[in-house]
């Protein structure tokens, strides 16, 4: 058995229902992974510099960095390490390359996706401020979030100690980085004890949509059958029980369904549903975002079970119960 220790990296925040972020640096015997690279701030480079120092060794004895996804809360801190490190290597699933280099062509398809997406939702002026958010970013910043290059990797492999388990989901390019031989595994964002991991809407890197909440459903049933024992997550507490934890966020997702089935007494947009499940919350632009995302998703999903139905009216799709 090969044997790694784990020495969490965890810095406090204050982000909704998030109170920290979490990374990991892993030791074999010969090697020192990294796996996320928190945020790019100084509350996170300290963190870091500090454990490494308990540990007698510095960011120079890093031999590689692992990203789970291209979120910026896991990969801060890249450019600070290589600017010191400059050889080591950073292993990114392959579909998140495009996403992390912020590959301009594929910027602009999201942006376009997300402007006929809340239009098609029926969110009309309600959408304008995260679109201007988005906007901003899209055509604005031009910088790579990682520079230098990346070693890219698809699920299935085997990499370092580690089987790349695919959890797309919360984003299309989310895996997890499962150590068979422990049966510990370090999950990114799929899933997080006292947290909801949202299903957050996305296009895959061919331009088309992909379905968040199917796709984080089917992840979730995988990660069931791996039967982890310890799960690492990027925030919150490691799980001594995740099938547990899994289990719930399954019971969840259908838990919402039927409280969005039961709001469609009568034909709505799903901006309608959103107003009526999440009152003055839907207005917030940090939450309006994630909570469309959330309601898109779900719509999606009954849609698939032949339970609900879409009707496109005026430019806006209307959900109404099958049958």
């Amino acid at each position: 058995m090969i044997i790694i220790k784990v020495y969490p990296v965890v810095v406090p925040i204050s982000l909704g229902n998030l109170q920290t972020v979490n990374f990991y640096i892993v030791r074999n015997d010969n090697q020192i992974l990294l796996i996320d690279a928190g945020n790019d701030d100084d509350a996170c480079w300290q963190q870091l510099n500090e454990r490494l120092k308990t540990l007698n060794a510095s960011i120079h004895d890093i031999d590689a960095i692992l990203l789970t996804h291209n979120h910026t809360d896991h990969i801060g801190l890249v450019n600070r390490i290589r600017q010191i490190n400059p050889t080591i290597g950073v292993y990114a699933p392959s579909i998140a390359i495009p996403r992390i280099q912020r590959d301009e062509t594929f910027f602009h398809q999201r942006y376009d996706y997300y402007v006929s997406m809340f239009k098609y939702a029926g969110c009309g002026e309600d959408a304008n401020e995260r679109l201007a958010q988005l906007e901003k970013t899209t055509f604005t910043k031009q910088k790579p979030m990682i520079e230098g290059p990346l070693i890219a990797f698809d699920p299935g492999q085997q990499l370092f100690d580690f089987r790349i388990i695919d959890s797309a989901g919360h984003s299309p390019d989310h895996v997890l980085f499962h150590h068979e031989s422990s049966n510990h595994a370090f999950v990114g964002d799929h899933f997080m004890a006292h947290s909801p991991s949202n299903a957050i809407l996305d296009i895959e890197n061919d331009g088309t949509i992909f379905h968040s909440l199917i796709r984080y459903e089917q992840s979730l049933k995988h990660a069931l059958t791996l039967k982890i024992e310890l799960a690492y997550p990027g925030h919150g507490e490691p799980m001594t029980e995740p099938n547990a934890v899994i289990k719930q966020k399954l019971e969840r997702i259908n838990n919402k369904a039927e409280r969005i089935y039961e709001t469609l007494t009568k034909p709505k947009t799903m901006a309608t549903i959103a107003k009526e499940l999440y009152k003055d919350r839907y207005y917030h632009p940090q939450l309006f975002s994630l909570i469309m995302s959330e309601i898109i998703g779900h719509v999606d999903r009954l849609v698939s079970l032949g339970v609900v139905e879409k009707e496109y009216i005026d430019g806006v799709y209307v959900i109404k119960r099958r049958g």
